[in-house]
C-alpha cells in the first residue's frame, strides 16, 4: 500500500492522463507505481472487479488491450 502520494509518478508527466476521469487516473498511476490490481482494489476500497471494469475502459481510450501495451504507450510519451 502506497501511504504517501508523492512518491506516485506525476500525473502531469504523462499528458494522456488529462482525457482521464480522475478515478482512472489514479488506477493508471499506480499501475505504473507497478501496484497489482488487488493491490489497487485495498487501497481505493474498490473490488478487484471494479478496477479490471476501470482498465477495460481507459484500454479502449488508449486503443490497447493490455497493462503492458497501456504502461509502453504512456512511457513512450511521457514528458
Amino acid at each position: 500500500m502506497i501511504d504517501d502520494i508523492d512518491t506516485l509518478p506525476a500525473a502531469t508527466d504523462y499528458p494522456q492522463l488529462d482525457e482521464l476521469s480522475g478515478r482512472q487516473r489514479e488506477i493508471v498511476i499506480r499501475l505504473l507505481n507497478a501496484q497489482r490490481v488487488s493491490a489497487i482494489a485495498v487501497e481505493l476500497h474498490l473490488s478487484p472487479s471494479t478496477v479490471r471494469n476501470y482498465l477495460m475502459t481507459i484500454f479502449t481510450k488508449f486503443g490497447v488491450h493490455s497493462q503492458v501495451e497501456l504502461l509502453a504507450v504512456l512511457h513512450r510519451h511521457q514528458r
